[in-house]
């Protein structure tokens, strides 16, 4: 109730650039009315030691966010923990 709904803007800037990536729209629409404005999408990439991997017990770096969080955990309990860095 607090926010303005700023789908006409959306949805004119949309078709004027080409559209919206579905994860940021997802992110500044509630109920398929925009309430925000994606600036920006950023892609990330893991940089990671292998040894470390291994150390904690995982053949290879998890495919899913589950079995992110738990090698995330496993460095955590062998003294190296999972750094997340933005900027």
């Amino acid at each position: 109730d607090k926010l303005h709904d700023v789908t006409e803007l959306g949805e004119y800037l949309g078709s004027k650039y080409g559209g919206w990536h579905d994860g940021p729209k997802q992110y500044a629409t509630r109920e398929g009315k925009f309430l925000g404005l994606p600036l920006a999408t950023i892609g990330n990439a893991i940089v990671y030691r292998e040894s470390w991997v291994k150390e904690a017990g995982f053949s290879e770096f998890p495919k899913d966010t589950a079995g992110f969080l738990e090698l995330c955990k496993a460095l955590q309990a062998k003294g190296h923990p999972a750094g997340f860095t933005h900027g």
